[in-house]
Protein backbone atom coordinates (compact mmCIF):
# COMPACT_ATOMS: atom_id res chain seq x y z
CA UNK A 1 0.00 0.00 0.00
CA UNK A 2 1.51 3.17 -1.57
CA UNK A 3 0.55 6.60 1.43
CA UNK A 4 0.07 9.48 -0.70
CA UNK A 5 -0.20 12.60 2.28
CA UNK A 6 -2.28 15.63 0.75
CA UNK A 7 -1.56 18.88 2.32
CA UNK A 8 -4.57 20.58 2.15
CA UNK A 9 -4.46 24.80 3.72
CA UNK A 10 -7.36 26.84 2.16
CA UNK A 11 -11.10 26.64 1.07
CA UNK A 12 -9.56 27.25 -2.81
CA UNK A 13 -7.01 24.26 -2.68
CA UNK A 14 -9.65 22.21 -0.98
CA UNK A 15 -11.62 22.79 -4.26
CA UNK A 16 -9.04 21.51 -6.35
CA UNK A 17 -8.30 18.99 -4.41
CA UNK A 18 -11.07 17.14 -3.74
CA UNK A 19 -11.83 14.98 -7.14
CA UNK A 20 -7.61 14.18 -6.05
CA UNK A 21 -8.73 13.13 -2.58
CA UNK A 22 -11.62 10.96 -4.01
CA UNK A 23 -9.27 9.22 -6.72
CA UNK A 24 -7.03 8.46 -3.75
CA UNK A 25 -9.37 7.12 -1.36
CA UNK A 26 -11.18 4.76 -4.01
CA UNK A 27 -7.41 3.35 -5.04
CA UNK A 28 -7.33 0.05 -3.84
CA UNK A 29 -3.93 0.33 -3.72
CA UNK A 30 -3.34 3.68 -2.41
CA UNK A 31 -3.83 4.54 1.15
CA UNK A 32 -4.90 8.63 1.75
CA UNK A 33 -3.17 10.81 4.77
CA UNK A 34 -5.14 14.01 4.41
CA UNK A 35 -3.53 17.43 6.67
CA UNK A 36 -5.71 19.95 6.99
CA UNK A 37 -3.69 23.21 8.22
CA UNK A 38 -3.98 26.92 7.71
CA UNK A 39 -7.01 29.04 6.81
CA UNK A 40 -8.72 25.71 6.52
CA UNK A 41 -8.88 24.67 10.11
CA UNK A 42 -11.28 27.93 10.80
CA UNK A 43 -13.43 28.19 7.62
CA UNK A 44 -14.10 25.20 5.45
CA UNK A 45 -13.08 21.73 8.04
CA UNK A 46 -16.93 21.68 8.30
CA UNK A 47 -17.23 21.03 4.72
CA UNK A 48 -14.33 18.56 4.71
CA UNK A 49 -15.41 16.29 6.80
CA UNK A 50 -19.15 16.66 5.52
CA UNK A 51 -17.69 15.32 2.32
CA UNK A 52 -16.57 12.02 4.33
CA UNK A 53 -12.80 12.74 4.77
CA UNK A 54 -11.09 12.55 7.81
CA UNK A 55 -7.92 14.10 8.54
CA UNK A 56 -4.74 12.22 9.23
CA UNK A 57 -3.50 15.52 11.41
CA UNK A 58 -4.52 19.06 11.69
CA UNK A 59 -2.16 21.52 11.53
CA UNK A 60 -3.10 25.04 13.63
CA UNK A 61 -0.40 27.56 12.11
CA UNK A 62 -2.16 30.60 10.80
CA UNK A 63 -1.16 33.65 12.95
CA UNK A 64 -3.84 36.16 12.29
CA UNK A 65 -3.30 39.89 11.70
CA UNK A 66 -3.71 40.68 8.21
CA UNK A 67 -0.07 41.92 8.32
CA UNK A 68 2.81 41.18 5.94
CA UNK A 69 4.97 40.00 8.68
CA UNK A 70 1.77 37.44 9.60
CA UNK A 71 2.77 35.19 6.47
CA UNK A 72 6.56 34.47 7.11
CA UNK A 73 5.72 33.73 10.72
CA UNK A 74 2.87 31.65 9.65
CA UNK A 75 4.80 29.73 6.98
CA UNK A 76 7.39 29.36 9.73
CA UNK A 77 4.78 27.77 12.45
CA UNK A 78 3.87 25.24 9.70
CA UNK A 79 7.36 24.31 9.03
CA UNK A 80 8.04 23.41 12.91
CA UNK A 81 4.32 21.97 13.16
CA UNK A 82 4.56 19.75 10.15
CA UNK A 83 7.92 18.03 10.41
CA UNK A 84 6.37 15.46 13.68
CA UNK A 85 3.55 15.12 11.85
CA UNK A 86 5.25 14.09 8.84
CA UNK A 87 7.48 11.66 10.74
CA UNK A 88 5.07 9.96 11.91
CA UNK A 89 2.55 9.57 9.12
CA UNK A 90 5.92 8.16 7.14
CA UNK A 91 4.49 9.26 3.56
CA UNK A 92 5.67 7.68 0.27
CA UNK A 93 4.76 11.15 -1.80
CA UNK A 94 3.47 14.70 -0.30
CA UNK A 95 1.26 16.70 -2.50
CA UNK A 96 1.06 20.16 -2.52
CA UNK A 97 -1.30 22.57 -4.19
CA UNK A 98 -0.77 25.66 -6.03
CA UNK A 99 0.86 28.63 -4.44
CA UNK A 100 -0.10 30.14 -1.25
CA UNK A 101 2.80 30.93 0.92
CA UNK A 102 1.83 28.40 3.63
CA UNK A 103 2.04 25.79 1.09
CA UNK A 104 5.99 26.53 0.86
CA UNK A 105 6.24 25.09 4.10
CA UNK A 106 4.48 21.89 2.66
CA UNK A 107 7.40 21.56 -0.22
CA UNK A 108 10.58 22.40 2.15
CA UNK A 109 9.32 20.16 4.93
CA UNK A 110 8.83 17.19 2.38
CA UNK A 111 12.01 17.74 0.65
CA UNK A 112 14.11 17.96 3.77
CA UNK A 113 12.51 14.98 5.01
CA UNK A 114 13.25 13.21 2.08
CA UNK A 115 9.61 12.71 0.92
CA UNK A 116 9.23 12.74 -2.87
CA UNK A 117 6.83 16.57 -3.55
CA UNK A 118 4.25 16.60 -5.72
CA UNK A 119 3.22 20.09 -6.97
CA UNK A 120 -0.04 20.86 -8.40
CA UNK A 121 -0.95 23.49 -11.05
CA UNK A 122 2.98 24.97 -11.10
CA UNK A 123 4.64 26.73 -13.79
CA UNK A 124 1.87 29.22 -14.08
CA UNK A 125 2.70 33.30 -14.16
CA UNK A 126 0.73 35.60 -12.18
CA UNK A 127 0.63 38.92 -9.97
CA UNK A 128 1.63 39.49 -6.29
CA UNK A 129 4.16 37.13 -3.82
CA UNK A 130 2.36 34.14 -4.96
CA UNK A 131 4.55 34.05 -8.35
CA UNK A 132 7.74 33.64 -6.18
CA UNK A 133 5.97 31.11 -4.24
CA UNK A 134 5.12 28.85 -6.92
CA UNK A 135 8.20 28.95 -8.46
CA UNK A 136 10.15 28.13 -5.56
CA UNK A 137 7.92 24.87 -4.84
CA UNK A 138 8.49 24.28 -8.49
CA UNK A 139 12.46 24.29 -7.83
CA UNK A 140 11.57 21.97 -4.70
CA UNK A 141 9.25 19.45 -6.45
CA UNK A 142 9.78 15.81 -7.87
CA UNK A 143 6.50 15.36 -9.78
CA UNK A 144 4.37 18.48 -11.39
CA UNK A 145 1.01 18.12 -12.30
CA UNK A 146 0.63 21.59 -14.16
CA UNK A 147 -2.77 22.74 -15.64
CA UNK A 148 -1.61 23.20 -19.23
CA UNK A 149 0.68 22.34 -21.95
CA UNK A 150 2.05 26.26 -21.49
CA UNK A 151 2.79 25.84 -17.73
CA UNK A 152 4.35 22.89 -18.44
CA UNK A 153 6.74 23.84 -20.71
CA UNK A 154 7.90 26.72 -18.23
CA UNK A 155 8.57 23.88 -15.38
CA UNK A 156 11.05 22.60 -18.62
CA UNK A 157 12.77 25.03 -18.57
CA UNK A 158 13.17 26.56 -15.20
CA UNK A 159 14.33 22.57 -13.36
CA UNK A 160 16.05 21.45 -16.74
CA UNK A 161 17.20 18.10 -17.18
CA UNK A 162 14.14 14.79 -17.39
CA UNK A 163 11.22 16.49 -14.47
CA UNK A 164 8.24 13.88 -14.34
CA UNK A 165 5.49 16.49 -15.94
CA UNK A 166 2.24 15.38 -16.65
CA UNK A 167 -0.23 17.94 -17.58
CA UNK A 168 -3.50 17.04 -16.16
CA UNK A 169 -5.46 20.30 -16.39
CA UNK A 170 -6.99 21.94 -13.43
CA UNK A 171 -8.38 19.55 -11.14
CA UNK A 172 -11.26 21.80 -9.70
CA UNK A 173 -12.99 21.41 -13.53
CA UNK A 174 -13.99 18.13 -12.35
CA UNK A 175 -16.03 19.31 -10.03
CA UNK A 176 -17.19 22.62 -12.05
CA UNK A 177 -18.11 19.87 -14.90
CA UNK A 178 -20.17 17.77 -12.41
CA UNK A 179 -22.42 20.53 -11.37
CA UNK A 180 -22.50 21.60 -14.52
CA UNK A 181 -23.52 18.41 -16.52
CA UNK A 182 -26.14 18.09 -13.08
CA UNK A 183 -28.13 21.10 -14.99
CA UNK A 184 -28.17 22.91 -11.51
CA UNK A 185 -31.69 24.84 -10.64
CA UNK A 186 -30.95 28.25 -9.46
CA UNK A 187 -29.42 29.25 -5.80
CA UNK A 188 -32.43 28.24 -3.16
CA UNK A 189 -33.11 29.77 -0.09
CA UNK A 190 -30.00 28.69 1.66
CA UNK A 191 -28.70 31.72 0.10
CA UNK A 192 -30.63 34.21 2.32
CA UNK A 193 -29.78 31.29 5.67
CA UNK A 194 -26.60 31.65 4.95
CA UNK A 195 -24.12 34.89 5.45
CA UNK A 196 -24.87 38.73 6.36
CA UNK A 197 -26.13 41.73 5.00
CA UNK A 198 -28.98 42.59 2.24
CA UNK A 199 -31.73 40.00 1.80
CA UNK A 200 -31.21 37.44 -1.09
CA UNK A 201 -34.09 37.64 -3.77
CA UNK A 202 -34.10 34.79 -5.88
CA UNK A 203 -36.25 36.73 -8.50
CA UNK A 204 -33.48 39.26 -8.98
CA UNK A 205 -30.05 39.47 -11.29
CA UNK A 206 -26.92 38.87 -9.14
CA UNK A 207 -23.46 39.23 -9.78
CA UNK A 208 -20.38 37.61 -7.60
CA UNK A 209 -17.77 39.54 -6.13
CA UNK A 210 -14.32 37.94 -5.07
CA UNK A 211 -11.74 40.17 -4.34
CA UNK A 212 -8.49 39.23 -2.13
CA UNK A 213 -5.27 41.50 -0.97
CA UNK A 214 -2.27 41.63 -2.96
CA UNK A 215 0.48 41.54 -0.53
CA UNK A 216 3.03 43.19 -3.68
CA UNK A 217 0.77 46.28 -3.09
CA UNK A 218 0.18 45.97 0.38
CA UNK A 219 0.07 50.18 0.87
CA UNK A 220 -2.70 50.59 -2.02
CA UNK A 221 -5.02 47.78 -0.60
CA UNK A 222 -7.48 50.53 1.48
CA UNK A 223 -7.68 52.49 -1.69
CA UNK A 224 -8.02 49.57 -4.12
CA UNK A 225 -11.07 48.23 -2.25
CA UNK A 226 -12.81 51.25 -1.55
CA UNK A 227 -12.57 52.36 -5.47
CA UNK A 228 -13.77 48.28 -5.85
CA UNK A 229 -16.88 49.24 -4.05
CA UNK A 230 -17.95 52.31 -5.96
CA UNK A 231 -17.01 50.27 -9.42
CA UNK A 232 -19.48 47.97 -8.15
CA UNK A 233 -22.19 50.58 -7.82
CA UNK A 234 -21.33 52.54 -10.73
CA UNK A 235 -21.14 49.80 -12.71
CA UNK A 236 -24.48 47.51 -11.78
CA UNK A 237 -28.00 48.34 -12.48
CA UNK A 238 -29.92 49.01 -9.82
CA UNK A 239 -32.10 45.91 -9.64
CA UNK A 240 -28.57 43.58 -9.60
CA UNK A 241 -28.26 42.20 -6.35
CA UNK A 242 -24.17 41.39 -4.97
CA UNK A 243 -22.85 38.40 -3.81
CA UNK A 244 -19.73 39.58 -2.15
CA UNK A 245 -17.24 36.73 -0.79
CA UNK A 246 -15.03 37.74 2.15
CA UNK A 247 -11.11 38.00 1.27
CA UNK A 248 -8.43 35.38 1.82
CA UNK A 249 -6.44 35.62 4.82
CA UNK A 250 -3.25 37.96 3.38
CA UNK A 251 -1.76 40.69 4.40
CA UNK A 252 -4.52 43.44 3.67
CA UNK A 253 -6.95 41.36 4.36
CA UNK A 254 -8.01 43.24 7.70
CA UNK A 255 -8.57 46.42 5.67
CA UNK A 256 -10.67 45.00 3.29
CA UNK A 257 -12.65 43.41 6.14
CA UNK A 258 -13.17 46.70 7.49
CA UNK A 259 -14.42 48.23 4.43
CA UNK A 260 -16.89 45.97 3.43
CA UNK A 261 -18.48 45.30 7.29
CA UNK A 262 -19.04 49.54 6.40
CA UNK A 263 -20.86 48.82 3.32
CA UNK A 264 -22.50 45.78 5.08
CA UNK A 265 -23.79 47.83 7.77
CA UNK A 266 -24.62 51.11 6.26
CA UNK A 267 -28.16 52.14 5.72
CA UNK A 268 -28.38 53.38 2.04
CA UNK A 269 -31.45 52.00 0.67
CA UNK A 270 -28.81 50.99 -2.41
CA UNK A 271 -26.11 49.40 -0.64
CA UNK A 272 -28.52 47.01 1.27
CA UNK A 273 -28.59 45.17 -2.16
CA UNK A 274 -25.23 43.83 -0.93
CA UNK A 275 -24.65 40.09 1.04
CA UNK A 276 -21.66 38.14 2.14
CA UNK A 277 -20.53 35.17 2.67
CA UNK A 278 -17.25 33.56 4.26
CA UNK A 279 -17.42 30.59 2.01
CA UNK A 280 -20.15 28.34 0.30
CA UNK A 281 -19.15 24.30 -0.23
CA UNK A 282 -17.56 24.15 -4.11
CA UNK A 283 -20.29 22.47 -5.40
CA UNK A 284 -22.68 24.98 -4.32
CA UNK A 285 -20.29 27.87 -5.13
CA UNK A 286 -20.29 26.67 -8.82
CA UNK A 287 -23.72 26.63 -8.91
CA UNK A 288 -23.78 30.17 -7.81
CA UNK A 289 -21.41 31.05 -10.53
CA UNK A 290 -23.66 29.07 -13.43
CA UNK A 291 -26.86 31.48 -12.92
CA UNK A 292 -24.79 34.52 -12.45
CA UNK A 293 -24.70 37.53 -14.47
CA UNK A 294 -20.97 37.68 -14.36
CA UNK A 295 -18.19 37.68 -11.47
CA UNK A 296 -15.84 40.58 -10.48
CA UNK A 297 -12.85 40.95 -8.39
CA UNK A 298 -8.95 39.46 -8.96
CA UNK A 299 -9.86 35.11 -7.84
CA UNK A 300 -8.26 32.75 -9.96
CA UNK A 301 -11.86 31.19 -10.17
CA UNK A 302 -12.44 33.54 -12.43
CA UNK A 303 -9.71 32.42 -14.93
CA UNK A 304 -10.54 29.03 -14.04
CA UNK A 305 -13.79 27.40 -13.52
CA UNK A 306 -15.32 30.55 -14.65
CA UNK A 307 -13.69 29.80 -18.31
CA UNK A 308 -15.22 26.19 -18.37
CA UNK A 309 -18.55 27.70 -16.87
CA UNK A 310 -18.94 29.86 -19.10
CA UNK A 311 -19.57 32.94 -16.61
CA UNK A 312 -18.41 36.42 -18.10
CA UNK A 313 -15.49 37.87 -15.33
CA UNK A 314 -14.38 41.56 -14.60
CA UNK A 315 -10.68 40.34 -13.83
CA UNK A 316 -9.68 43.25 -11.69
CA UNK A 317 -5.98 44.88 -10.69
CA UNK A 318 -2.66 42.84 -10.73
CA UNK A 319 -3.12 39.20 -8.83
CA UNK A 320 -3.94 37.70 -12.02
CA UNK A 321 -0.87 38.85 -14.50
CA UNK A 322 0.28 36.83 -16.70
CA UNK A 323 -2.16 33.58 -16.15
CA UNK A 324 -3.42 32.03 -19.02
CA UNK A 325 -7.30 32.97 -19.93
CA UNK A 326 -10.33 32.81 -22.09
CA UNK A 327 -12.67 35.07 -23.96
CA UNK A 328 -14.63 34.99 -20.79
CA UNK A 329 -12.50 37.63 -19.21
CA UNK A 330 -11.71 41.41 -19.70
CA UNK A 331 -9.05 43.27 -17.35
CA UNK A 332 -9.13 46.55 -15.63
CA UNK A 333 -6.94 48.31 -13.60
CA UNK A 334 -7.36 50.49 -10.41
CA UNK A 335 -8.48 52.91 -10.48
CA UNK A 336 -11.58 52.67 -12.57
CA UNK A 337 -14.07 55.17 -11.08
CA UNK A 338 -14.86 57.63 -14.23
CA UNK A 339 -14.55 54.66 -16.75
CA UNK A 340 -17.27 51.99 -15.60
CA UNK A 341 -19.62 53.06 -18.51
CA UNK A 342 -16.77 52.14 -21.26
CA UNK A 343 -16.82 48.80 -20.72
CA UNK A 344 -19.26 48.04 -23.15
CA UNK A 345 -22.52 45.66 -22.99
CA UNK A 346 -20.69 42.96 -20.84
CA UNK A 347 -23.89 41.72 -19.05
CA UNK A 348 -24.95 38.94 -20.66
CA UNK A 349 -27.71 35.90 -19.44
CA UNK A 350 -26.39 33.34 -17.92
CA UNK A 351 -25.73 30.63 -20.20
Amino acid sequence: MTNICVVVTNRASYARAKSILSAIRSHPELNLQLIVGAGLTLSGLNVVLADGFKPAATVHSLIEGGTLAQMPESTGLALLKLAPILESLDPDYLVTIADRYETLANAITGSYMNIPVAHVQGGERTGSIDNKVRHAITQLADIHFPATTKAGDLIQKMVGGVPDIRVTGCPSIDLAKAVRNSNPPPPNGSMSDKGSGADFHLDNDYVVVQYHPVTTEYTYVQDDIAQLIEYVKALLPSSWQVVWMWPNIDAGTNLISKALRQLRDGYKPFDRRFRFYDNFEPEEFYRLLIHSRMLIGNSSVGIRECSYLGTPVIDIGSRQTGRERASNVIHIDLPVVGAVRNQGNFCPPPT
